[in-house]
This record gives C-alpha cells, structure tokens and sequence, in this order.
C-alpha cells in the first residue's frame, strides 16, 4: 500500500548470470548462477542434477571445498 516504496521497488535491477568467475588465485573458477541486485551479488547457486548423479549434498561440499570465502564475490558489506 506504499506508493513511494512500490515505485522505489521497481526502479531495481534485478539481473542473473550463469557462469560467474569469481576467484582472484584461481581464474577457472566460477559459480553456476549468481542472482544481482543493483549489481550486488545477492544469492549464488551451485546447479546439480540426476544425470551426472549430482545432489544438493555435492554442491554443500563444493562450497565448502572449493569456494574461498575472501574471494570478493562473497564478501560481507561489498
């Protein structure tokens, strides 16, 4: 019921990009999707699927085991 907020709301810019490289020490290195708004990174996905006998599970660990949180996509206050 905000006018001001609803016009401020569609003034953002809300953009998805597969296939983002992300690291500074490893170059090849990129996230499947990352959701921007405003061109902040706001979400990251690693995509799995049943063909290449991939699960949510997997891409925690790809997370955990191949993500540098100091990389500056995933920096706090960027």
């Amino acid at each position: 019921g905000n006018a001001r907020a609803a016009e401020a709301f569609k003034a953002n810019r809300w953009v998805i990009t597969r296939q983002v490289h992300h690291s500074v020490s490893k170059p090849g290195d990129a996230i499947d999707l990352v959701a921007f708004v405003n061109g902040l990174p706001i979400f990251t996905f690693e995509l799995k699927n049943n063909i290449t006998k991939q699960t949510v599970e997997d891409a925690v660990a790809q997370y955990h085991r191949d993500r540098d949180p100091r990389d500056p996509l995933f920096g706090f206050g960027r």
